[in-house]
């Protein structure tokens, strides 16, 4: 046994937590700098846009409601369930980071997320401590869906550039009315 060995045993200043969270701390950098390269840290996202439309709203895991005043959420929130969720102010922002259709999302505690609906399958979420790393636009993709608040905006005048919901919603019904032309699974007139 070491000198260095044997102090550190005797004096045991170091929990092992800490020590391991030291050493999953440099893989955790390791592994960064192998995906991301060295860091720039510059932000890319210099200016926010004014938001065109804000709504107020209950974000939360079984269902979401947007309102256009606070005072409607007040009420919504004295009515109803939300133990599941949060309150949060929704903004309809346009072009923002590379991106158009963006939303930003954010919180009573502060917390600002942008999203922006990818396909029908998932959206995308502004990760801006790795835009900053890597100083350029970084969007993650996620499954799920934005549906929600797309329709709160478009059912209060906005026009999306690229409307991913809607045109999801038109690819479907040309399928329906296809099926109900030529009969298929019995869908045509008898």
């Amino acid at each position: 046994m070491t000198n260095e060995t044997k102090n550190y045993d005797e004096l045991k200043i170091f929990s092992e937590d800490l020590l391991y969270a030291i050493d999953e701390n440099k893989t955790a950098s390791i592994l960064k700098r192998m995906f991301d390269g060295d860091p720039k840290n510059v932000n890319p996202l210099k200016e926010m846009p004014e938001p065109q439309m804000r709504l107020y709203g209950f974000s939360g895991a079984f269902k979401s409601a947007f309102f256009d005043t606070e005072e409607e959420l007040i009420e919504y929130v004295k009515t109803h369930d939300t133990s599941f969720g949060d309150v949060c102010v929704i903004e309809f922002l346009g072009n923002v980071a590379g991106r158009s259709d963006v939303i930003r999302e954010i919180y009573r505690g502060g917390k600002k997320v942008l999203y922006v609906a990818c396909d029908e399958d998932g959206y995308g979420i502004y990760n801006h401590e790795r835009s900053v790393y890597r100083g350029e636009f970084i969007w993650e993709y996620n499954h799920g869906n934005i549906r929600e608040m797309y329709s709160a905006f478009r059912d209060r005048g906005i026009t999306f550039e690229n409307d991913v919901y809607a045109k999801i919603d038109e690819r479907k019904q040309k399928i329906m009315q296809m099926c109900r032309e030529k009969n298929l699974f019995n869908m045509g007139k008898k």
